[in-house]
C-alpha cells in the first residue's frame, strides 16, 4: 500500500518484482496484475492520509493440521464509516440519520394516504334507471 500511495511507475515495477512474474500459462488470467490493480484502485486511495498500519491480524486458536503451524486471519482495516452506529452523545449524527430515514419513508406514506378514486359516473346512471323502472 505504501508503494501504491507513491503512484509512480517505479513503485508499480517494484510491486511486480515483489509479487512475482506477471506472465502466467493461462490466457486472460493474471493474478499479480489483478492484485496490483486492486491495490492501486482500492487501497491506495482509501489509506491516502494514513501513515501506516493498514492491516489487522487476528490469531486463530487452532493450528494447521499436518505441520502444526500457527494460523492468523489477516485483513485490511475497515473504513472509518464502516460498522459505526450513532451514539447518544452525538445528537447531530443521530438526528441526521432520523431525517434520512423519515425522508425515505415519506413517499411510501404519501402513496398510502392517497385518496381512493371516485366511483365512476355509471352509478348515477343506474340510480336514474332504477327510479324510472319503479
Amino acid at each position: 500500500v505504501t508503494l501504491a500511495k507513491r503512484g509512480d511507475v517505479h513503485a508499480r515495477r517494484h510491486m511486480v518484482k515483489l509479487l512475482g512474474s506477471t506472465e502466467t500459462n493461462v490466457s486472460g488470467e493474471n493474478r499479480v496484475r489483478n492484485a496490483i490493480e486492486k491495490v492501486y484502485g482500492t487501497y491506495a486511495p482509501r489509506f491516502k492520509t494514513r501513515p501506516g498500519g493498514y492491516t489487522q491480524i487476528m490469531h486463530i486458536a487452532e493450528r494447521r493440521a499436518g505441520d502444526n503451524a500457527e494460523m492468523v486471519l489477516m485483513r485490511y482495516i475497515p473504513d472509518a464509516d464502516e460498522g459505526k452506529k450513532p451514539t447518544k452523545g452525538k445528537k447531530d449524527s443521530a438526528e441526521k440519520l432520523k431525517k434520512e430515514t423519515k425522508l425515505a419513508a415519506e413517499p411510501k406514506d404519501k402513496a398510502a394516504k392517497a385518496k381512493p378514486a371516485k366511483a365512476p359516473k355509471a352509478d348515477a346512471k343506474t340510480k336514474k334507471e332504477t327510479k324510472e323502472k319503479a
